[in-house]
């Protein structure tokens, strides 16, 4: 039971960690999330629940998210956010 609840805690980790990221690229290019939402085809109120880590992003709206952003998936997590976060954790 316990290494279910734990499970669960790192999955919002990851979602809160993954939207953070989101918002903060959309930021940094002066992006809405309206706007964020048109360019990359996905409902605007789905990207609201993603950036604030209520939802699991699948790999291709992740993608999808990117391509809007204008940064690949690697660069996406290549900003040391989700390193830091995986060493605490061990």
């Amino acid at each position: 039971m316990i290494y279910v609840i734990n499970m669960v805690k790192k999955m919002s980790d990851i979602q809160i960690l993954v939207g953070e990221r989101i918002r903060m690229l959309a930021e940094k290019i002066d992006l809405s999330i309206t706007f964020l939402a048109y360019d990359s085809n996905i409902d605007r109120s789905h990207i609201s629940k993603i950036i604030n880590g209520h939802v699991n992003v699948s790999m291709e709206s992740l993608e999808i998210i990117c391509t809007a952003l204008g940064v690949s998936v690697s660069e996406f997590f290549n900003d040391g956010v989700f390193e830091k976060n995986n060493n605490t954790e061990k």
